[in-house]
């Protein structure tokens, strides 16, 4: 990450990777694309491990960190993602095929409980999916109401039947949307550097 962030750092440059040992000794040997590719592989791993992200572990979104946000760790994302792909390293497998299809500009969105890590979110989903009348349903959005306002969703139910679109809404605005600055910022930018 310090490497990326160096003011003299430019991507489109070809990357040459020397490993060192524990105290700084650098390994023999000539990079022809082993030591790279190792060295992109575990930068991905550690991009997997940031906090920017949420979600199981071989299908993560991004999630708002304001640390994240302060210490611009959106666009690092994007740039290492990009420089990895470019220079022949792994792509972030990583990342849920839901993102990758809002990436890609595909609106179809099939997100389920269990993308979600918050468990008190994923428990109010999962009362108002199994909610087996009207008025257990209309009992739990009103007592969530704010939850539900907060992600912009339709509270105003006439059947139950109507359970399932506010749960699908839902986990489409806690996957996506409410992630849209994120989004924007690490793949947007990272598109950027690879124009």
């Amino acid at each position: 990450m310090r490497g990326f962030r160096r003011s003299n750092y430019e991507p489109q440059n070809s990357i040459m990777v020397k490993f060192t040992d524990d105290i700084g000794v650098t390994e023999e040997g000539i990079d022809t694309g082993g030591p790279k590719r190792e060295f992109l592989g575990l930068l991905m791993d550690h991009l997997h491990k940031r906090p920017i992200f949420e979600g199981p572990e071989t299908q993560r979104f991004l999630k708002y960190d304001a640390t994240g946000e302060k210490n611009d760790e959106y666009f690092m994302a994007g740039r290492i993602t990009a420089v990895s792909l470019v220079h022949g390293g792994p792509p972030p497998s990583f990342l849920s095929a839901n993102l990758m299809r809002h990436i890609l500009g595909i609106d179809d969105i099939h997100a389920t409980l269990e993308d979600i890590d918050d468990h008190e979110i994923k428990g109010i989903l999962f009362n108002v999916r199994n909610s087996k009348s009207l008025d257990e349903l209309l009992t739990i959005l009103e007592k969530q109401t704010l939850v539900f306002h907060l992600a912009g969703c339709k509270t105003v139910i006439k059947e139950l039947d109507d359970k399932e679109k506010l749960v699908e809404d839902f986990l489409k605005w806690y996957i996506i949307k409410r992630n849209a600055f994120g989004i924007e910022r690490k793949f947007v930018a990272g598109r950027t550097i690879t124009a």
